[in-house]
């Protein structure tokens, strides 16, 4: 039986999704899950949970479970023997002051007295712990804090508590404006190398040197607090997304932000790490805090609140991408909660939505002011929230109402076993889509009819009332009045509609005891449990026709016999079938008796004149090893028979049938002796064996798989004949093995050739051999003979493919993992191949790796026939590098060659002879190579300990950390010139790099030196003595020859916030005022630098410039995020205002000649009823003006403005004067299909059915227009 709302298993850590439930009324349909109310009769009204990691934090650590509200304390007495009381909220520090009044590092936490007392350890190294989920410990830890703090912690879990000396200091979190005492641990933990840690604070790093590839981390705080976590190192080689997330947070990105904080939803944190490629590594901390209990919660703050009031709010952006959050509000059973918002600034990047009400609160999102109401006692806010975005939403709760005549859209539950449901009064225009549910006790059934249903109405587009959880299906466009409708077995009835103030519907429902008859009648029951019995359609109320199933269920001992003695279908849109775990017949034969253990289902389309009578009868589960297709589904003996059913005349019949009889050292063995088929669609498949068969060949013998299941499907007819039989012999292990015979082998040597004097057409067989720990395959083919084109003998998992193997070729499997062989042998085929196992060594061909700190790889000496294509790769540990160089590289044919990928140099080289390579951080080295008999390489390995030098030399160091340093080229290296990079990291988020090359002399037409990273855009060759200022890092990108010469400076420097940024050297602002103009005196060629300036939620740029001088041919100053059209040149004096994305972005081409000097200011974005084009770009009022800015001098702008209501709404200008030939003003709306107004006409009405309108216009000197919209 489905809870309330339905069910969504989210399926490993893919994402992947069942919905079960989806339409109450046809429980048993599984169908995908899609996001339109309409479609979507039953709901889960939690938060779309998109990643896995957070579906486990949200639905399986928290208690979002129907177990949650009846095992857990959310019932009356919980709330009234705790202090979940008005003076609770008063008596403790909840209030303003205790968001205003600052933490002092003084700090005493005495949750609970403790029993058992744990010491410090004299070495600082962290004890790890590992958490169990069931056994029950009490923990006292008793923490030592300078400063005389003292903590104790109660807590019930299964940790080993790890006491930490522990040092109070005031530190700045990243979470802006807020300043805190945070707990850093005298240790740090490394994932990888613990495993859990109870300390209230610690720092969190990955350990480099260890093996595994697959790590996590937990922190359990004690149960009164919350873990609070942030990460100032992140760096990864591959996306952070993908191998490094934190599990239980609020958040649902799955990719971290630097300097972000996190917040559990419970007091538990997990840190998962997936090693995807070496030189990864993070630095996090975490602290832990009294959870708050608050009215006045944060999204991405808090995760749920119990008050019966309160307000919920974003928490202050961090200035990072937009995160996505839940939030819910959970009151007492006999109370419902009431929720507006009477602030909403969205972006195109946010969202806010609202689940566990009456109306469909999804895209666009809540309406400003509108009161909904929850279904039951719980709502859950979700909401992608960024800069710019904000709302200001509260809630409220009342007493359930216990009413028969309930109000759609205002009550979402049925509270009375009968009563009646029609729409709320007090609607508007405006339309709503709302649900409503009805439930009943499992004995008993609902009941549902509706006497009037008027959906057709100004406003309301595509309208529907849909019932689900009835036995009829698809109803949601064909719900006949004064019909019946009964529910499903799951008693869980749903409506669904589109309502406004003209619309009318009146629906009834009563509970009537469930009935268990054995005359049922399809509509009218759901199921039936009894040993015999009828089924029948409804009489009398079948126009227009009735879609509806009947399930019957028996003791899991039991099969159940239902036969039909009267089918008369005379619709041509009507249909009857019967289906079962044996047989699906649509429609069944008259008289024909079908077989099912357990269930089978009747379903049935029937109109007018249709009919049928259909009579079941359950008798005990036969297990025979005499079975019959179509009367038997399923075997589990030994040895056995399968024939076709004596006698059965009629129709064919499509049946199936399943052998489970072998234990797992066992393997069946099926073979048919007779298969005549007179019918030319009759089939006779099966599954499960080594070489699947359709039909099989009479007299082979096939072998299951290690699955041990055989799998029969057919189709027979009369006059078709099959007799097959099973048996049951050990599996073996032998080096003497046969294709589609043996299915792997493990044995050290072998061979494996196929059956010797196997007849009959060719089977497709696959064989594998499994090598033992640190051993490599080498496998032999001393016969390969294929006399049909068609047929094949394939090797894979070796170092080279071999489709067909050469006789006589040794191949090598790739290091430690299986040989598998795919083929398809007939008659006269003829193949022998022999295997051995050896410890892995170091030559190409015959091996695919190395790990060892030196070595040496040369080709198989020897080796003839055609060249050979192998890979290698060359392995360092973490905080190593390889040093590779070739002393001989002698390639004699074209299509022959040697590459090698990983090393500074950059991918798929030819290596020079005697050049020095250099690994990059992912300590990897590959090479590739396709040798032919007579070619050579030489090629020598050693690793030595990474270097993070200040002294830098390009194709020599990849990174640098350091504050200061120089880059310049490898002194003394010879041959063709090298394409190599450069990093330089900045390993402090509050600083940046700058660097300047003192020398750039490029001798060679080919050679190059850019740098990126940089304001500057399209650096390709630094100027000399030119500085330049990072982004973030710097990267060189390079091609030097021989002779070249450069060198290149940084240094870092602490980032500023300032009010009077310079272009080129400043690349952002988030000041609230401020100027921007070039650096003074900064000679050379025209720099192309950007900046952007940021404003904060709920705030708005204005920004003009008093000089634009640009007086180069190339030169260019250009401003974007501004209502005005995008990428414009700003007109002197002019003031320019930022789109609600609250950022104004820069770009410039800018000379020794130019000169231009631009001031901003930030001021509170408005939700004006008056409102002027290109200074107000959206408003959500129902009402208001638009007009242009009056004197607004200069060049023709062009702006925008929408109305963003989902209503009705006319609109219509008293003035509308356009003198200028290129001005327009354009009316339209992207909800309908109505044509653009352009221009409007005078006093003339504009309706827009369904709102949303967009206003596009060009507006210059002497045009006006006034317009009003309501």
């Amino acid at each position: 039986m489905c809870p309330l709302f339905g069910i969504v298993w989210y399926i490993g850590c893919k994402g992947v999704y069942i919905t079960a439930c989806f339409t109450i009324g046809n429980s048993y349909v599984r169908q995908p899950r899609r996001n339109t109310l309409k479609d979507e009769a039953v709901r889960d009204p939690r938060p779309d949970c998109h990643l896995p990691r957070r579906c486990h934090a949200y639905y399986t650590k928290t208690n979002y479970t129907q177990a949650y509200y009846t095992k857990t304390n959310y019932t009356q007495d919980y709330y009234t023997k705790t202090n979940y009381t008005q003076d609770y909220y008063t008596k403790t520090d909840y209030t303003q002051d205790y968001y205003t009044k600052p933490t002092t590092p003084k700090i005493t936490i005495t949750p609970k007295p403790a029993t058992t007392k744990i010491t410090t350890p004299k070495s600082t190294k962290p004890i790890p712990t590992t958490p169990k989920t069931t056994l029950k410990t009490t923990v006292k830890t008793t923490t030592t804090l300078k400063q005389n703090i003292t903590t104790s912690v109660k807590s019930t879990s299964t940790l080993k508590s790890t006491t930490t000396n522990l040092i109070v200091t005031t530190t700045q979190t990243p979470n802006p404006n807020v300043s805190t005492t945070t707990l850093k641990p005298a240790t740090k933990f490394l994932v990888c190398r613990d495993a859990n840690s109870t300390a209230l604070a610690g720092t969190i790093q990955l350990d480099q040197n260890s093996p595994k590839s697959y790590c996590s981390f937990d922190i359990v705080a004690p149960q009164d607090r919350q873990i609070r976590i942030y990460c100032s190192s992140l760096n990864f080689n591959s996306s952070p997304s993908s191998n490094f997330i934190i599990n239980g947070d609020l958040d649902t990105n799955e990719q971290l932000v630097l300097n972000r904080m996190y917040y559990s939803v419970n007091n538990t944190l997990s840190l998962i790490y997936s090693k995807l490629s070496n030189g990864d590594s993070f630095d996090c901390q975490w602290t832990t805090a009294p959870a708050e209990i608050t009215s006045k919660p944060l999204l991405c703050r808090h995760a749920q609140s119990s008050s019966a009031s309160g307000i919920i709010q974003p928490s202050p952006s961090d200035g990072g991408p937009s995160r996505k959050c839940f939030f819910s509000v959970n009151v007492l059973p006999t109370h419902r909660i009431q929720i507006s918002c009477s602030e909403l600034n969205r972006t195109s990047e946010t969202t806010l939505s609202i689940d566990g009400v009456t109306e469909n609160v999804q895209y666009p999102g809540p309406v400003l002011n509108r009161v909904y109401y929850s279904v039951d006692n719980s709502v859950y806010l979700s909401s992608q929230v960024g800069n710019g975005m904000w709302f200001n939403c509260n809630w409220t709760t009342i007493p359930k109402p216990v009413t028969a005549n309930s109000q759609f859209c205002l009550h979402g539950m049925a509270s009375t076993a009968n009563g009646t449901i029609q729409p709320m009064t007090g609607l508007t225009d405006e339309p709503k889509t709302c649900r409503f549910y009805i439930t009943a006790p499992s004995n008993n059934q609902i009941q549902i009819s509706c006497s009037v249903v008027n959906l057709q109405a100004p406003g309301i587009y595509n309208s529907y009332l849909s019932i689900g959880g009835v036995l009829d299906r698809y109803i949601d466009y064909s719900l006949i009045l004064n019909r019946l409708y009964y529910s499903t077995a799951d008693n869980n009835v749903v409506l669904t509609s589109q309502v406004n103030n003209a619309t009318w519907f009146n629906c009834k429902w009563v509970t009537i005891p469930k009935e268990n008859t054995t005359n049922s009648k399809l509509c009218r029951h759901a199921v039936s449990t009894t040993a015999t019995g009828t089924i029948q359609p409804m009489t009398g109320d079948v126009d227009p026709p009735r879609d509806c199933p009947f399930t019957l269920n028996a003791d899991y001992n039991k099969e159940i016999q239902i036969s039909c003695s009267a089918i008369n279908i005379l619709n041509t849109d009507s249909y009857l079938l019967i289906s079962g775990s044996n047989e699906f017949a649509s429609p069944p034969v008259l008289n024909r008796v079908y077989y099912t253990s357990s269930q089978i289902s009747v379903v049935s389309l029937i109109g007018n004149g249709d009919g049928f009578e259909c009579k079941w009868i359950t008798t005990p589960l036969q297990n025979t090893s005499d079975a019959k297709l179509c009367r038997h589904g399923s075997a589990t003996s030994a040895n056995g028979t399968l024939q076709s059913m004596a006698g059965d005349t009629g129709p064919p019949r499509s049946c199936s049938f399943s052998i489970s009889a072998a234990p797992y050292d066992q393997q069946i063995q099926f073979s048919c002796s007779a298969i005549n088929f007179v019918n030319p669609n009759s089939y006779f498949k099966i599954s499960g064996t080594f070489d699947s068969a359709n039909p099989p060949v009479v007299n082979r013998v096939y072998t299951s798989t290690v699955n041990n299941k055989i799998s029969i499907s057919s189709q027979l007819g009369e006059g078709d004949w099959i007799s097959c039989q099973w048996t049951t012999t050990p599996r073996e292990r032998t080096p003497d093995n046969k294709l589609c015979y043996n299915r792997e082998s493990s044995t050290p040597n072998g061979t494996i050739q196929p059956f010797a004097g196997d007849t009959g057409s060719p089977r497709q067989c696959s064989f594998s051999i499994l090598p033992s720990y640190n051993q490599q395959i080498e496998i032999l083919c001393s016969t390969v003979t294929l006399a049909d084109a068609k047929n094949y003998f394939r090797i894979s998992g070796a170092i080279d493919s071999a489709d067909p193997p050469i006789v006589k070729r040794l191949y090598a499997s790739k290091s430690n993992t299986r040989i598998d062989i795919s083929s398809k042998l007939g008659n006269g085929d003829q193949v022998k191949c022999n295997w051995t196992t050896t410890p892995i060594g170091i030559v190409i061909c015959r091996q695919t790796e190395a790990k060892s700190a030196n070595g040496t790889i040369q080709p198989i000496a020897g080796d003839t026939g055609p060249p050979r294509e192998c890979p290698f790769n060359i392995y360092a540990p973490s905080g190593q590098e390889i040093r590779i160089f070739c002393t001989a590289v002698s390639l004699t044919s074209d299509s022959s060659s040697f590459s090698m990928s990983g090393s500074l140099d950059g991918e798929s080289i030819q290596p020079v002879v005697n050049r020095v390579y250099y690994s990059t951080s992912s300590n990897i080295i590959s090479l590739t190579s396709s040798l032919g008999n007579g070619e050579w390489v030489n090629c020598q390995w050693i690793t030595v300990p990474r270097m993070n030098t200040s002294d830098s030399k390009l194709c020599r160091h990849e990174m640098a950390t350091t504050a200061n340093g120089t880059i310049t080229p490898l002194t003394g290296d010879t041959g063709p010139p090298r394409i190599c990079s450069f990093t330089v990291s900045n390993v402090d988020s509050a600083k940046q790099i700058q660097i300047s090359c003192s020398v750039v002399n490029l001798n060679s037409a080919t050679s190059s030196l850019s740098i990126g990273g940089v304001i500057d855009s399209n650096v390709n060759l630094p100027m000399v003595n030119r500085v330049y200022t990072s982004t973030d890092y710097i990267s060189l990108q390079s091609q030097i020859a021989n002779g070249d010469l450069f060198n290149c400076k940084w240094t870092t420097i602490p980032k500023k916030n300032t009010t009077n940024s310079q272009l080129c050297l400043d690349e952002e602002a988030t000041t609230a005022n401020g100027t921007i103009q070039p650096i003074a005196g900064d000679v050379g060629p025209p720099r192309r630098c950007r900046f952007v300036i940021n404003a904060e939620a709920g705030k708005q740029i204005q920004i003009s410039c008093s000089v634009v001088n640009l007086a180069g041919d190339t030169s260019f100053w250009r401003i974007s995020g501004i209502i005005d059209s995008v990428g414009l040149t700003p007109s002197v004096n002019r003031v320019y205002t930022s789109t609600s994305n609250n950022a104004v972005f820069m770009n410039s081409r800018i000379g020794n000649e130019d000169w231009i000097n631009c001031n901003w200011t930030t001021t509170p974005r408005e939700n004006a009823t008056n409102n002027k084009l290109c200074r107000h770009q959206s408003t959500v009022l129902k009402s208001g003006t638009i007009q242009p800015i009056a004197g607004d001098t200069g060049p023709s702008r062009e702006c925008g403005f929408s109305i963003n209501v989902y209503s009705s709404l006319q609109i219509s200008c008293s003035t509308v004067n356009l003198v200028n030939p290129d001005s327009y003003l354009q009316f339209m709306s992207n909800s309908d299909n109505a044509e653009p107004v352009n221009p409007p006409v005078a006093n003339t009405v504009y309706t827009y059915p369904y709102g949303n309108i967009q206003l596009t216009s060009k507006v210059g000197d002497g045009d006006w227009f006034d317009c009003k919209w309501k």
